[in-house]
């Protein structure tokens, strides 16, 4: 969200922006954090750092493992997220840096339904959607890594010019 804002809000710093497993569905509006909301502070678990991990045959046993076990060394605490409504702010017609949007099939955190929304109404013509096919939430983490990776240099290189 926050490449998805400096993309809209500060163009000419970027050259394009990558947006992988981008669930921002444009026409929900988030509500205002309470001003007495205390963070929940909540202990993270193995099934809450294992939990992106949807598709059996998307990963591999030792992938999960070691995610998990960097994951609890890494993040002890849950994120908790306060103001999500200043995100209300982005237009996706407003973004004109080339964009690559990137989710897998199985993402029910960027469903294809709200992908095609975000894809549709990007304000740039220099655009790129990319569905990875058997992955989800963990993508980058997954089987299909290779066909991520393929994607975003495919897209970052897409306006090279060979010397002669």
């Amino acid at each position: 969200m926050i490449a998805a804002m400096t993309a809209q809000r500060r163009p000419e710093i970027l050259a394009g922006v990558v947006l992988l497993g981008f669930g921002f569905d444009p026409d929900v509006q988030a509500q205002p954090t309470p001003g007495n909301a205390r963070p929940e502070r909540l202990r993270n678990t193995a099934d809450a750092a294992a939990s992106d991990f949807l598709t059996d045959d998307a990963y591999t046993q030792a992938t999960v493992t070691t995610f998990v076990r960097t994951a609890l060394k890494a993040d002890p605490v849950l994120v908790d997220w306060r103001e999500e409504n200043q995100f209300n702010a982005f237009k996706p017609a407003q973004m004109q840096v080339p964009a690559l949007l990137v989710h897998g099939v199985r993402d029910p955190q960027a469903p294809v339904v709200t992908e095609e929304k975000l894809f549709t109404r990007f304000g740039t013509p220099d655009k790129w959607w990319v569905i990875l096919p058997g992955a989800d939430h963990a993508a980058h983490l997954e089987k299909s890594s290779v066909e991520l990776v393929r994607a975003i240099v495919s897209f970052t290189r897409r306006h090279e010019v060979s010397s002669p």
